[in-house]
């Protein structure tokens, strides 16, 4: 696993916009046959994470990146209260804004609203992302992904365990084959959000 810098946004943005590119949400989002604006999408969600110090992995092979993944730590209060780090993510979001339509940019705020409702009270990790690129699907790339974040997770005194949320219904089989469940799901106009949730293993 390695560590995903802002020089490896634009592949990782174009992996992830590809691995999307058939997702119920991004079509919800900005329609059908939509990829280049779901990478430039990735892209400012990377650039989100990376300024407030989240943490963003890939797996590399012979320097083809095969997969990515990012996740939100568990962090305290003062960390979120950084007035520079504010001011970075008022510029990117306002950024976002001009980047698309108005009424995708409603659609994604009113999509962060439901996000932030369903996650639990409890301090965790959040799996913002994960994705592989088509012609390593099947290798066992996303398995080794996950189980690196849940080590992660695992070992982390200040988390209780590690949520994420999905559009796709075809991914709760899966998550759960991790041992997430289910514990909440709310609509939004054409598509249904699935929150999941993954309790820390005792190492």
């Amino acid at each position: 696993m390695i560590k995903i810098n802002k020089s490896d946004f634009k592949q990782s943005s174009k992996l992830l916009g590809t691995a999307f590119s058939h997702d119920p949400l991004f079509n919800y989002l900005f329609g059908s046959h939509s990829k280049d604006r779901i990478s430039q999408f990735f892209h400012f969600v990377l650039a989100y994470n990376h300024i407030k110090k989240q943490l963003i992995i890939g797996k590399k092979e012979h320097g083809f990146l095969q997969g990515v993944a990012c996740i939100e730590k568990p962090q305290s209060p003062k960390m979120t209260q950084l007035v520079l780090t504010q001011i970075k993510v008022f510029i990117l979001i306002w950024q976002l804004a001009f980047q698309v339509k108005w009424s995708t940019f409603k659609k994604v705020n009113d999509y962060m609203k439901i996000l932030n409702n369903q996650r639990p009270a409890e301090r965790h990790h959040y799996l913002v992302c994960i994705g592989v690129a088509h012609k390593e699907q099947g290798k066992g790339i996303g398995k080794n992904l996950l189980s690196f974040i849940h080590e992660i997770v695992d070992n982390d005194p200040l988390s209780t365990g590690i949520a994420l949320d999905t559009e796709n219904a075809a991914n709760i089989a899966f998550y759960k084959s991790f041992g997430y469940h289910l514990i909440r799901e709310q609509s939004l106009s054409t598509i249904t959000v699935y929150t999941m949730f993954r309790s820390k293993k005792e190492t």
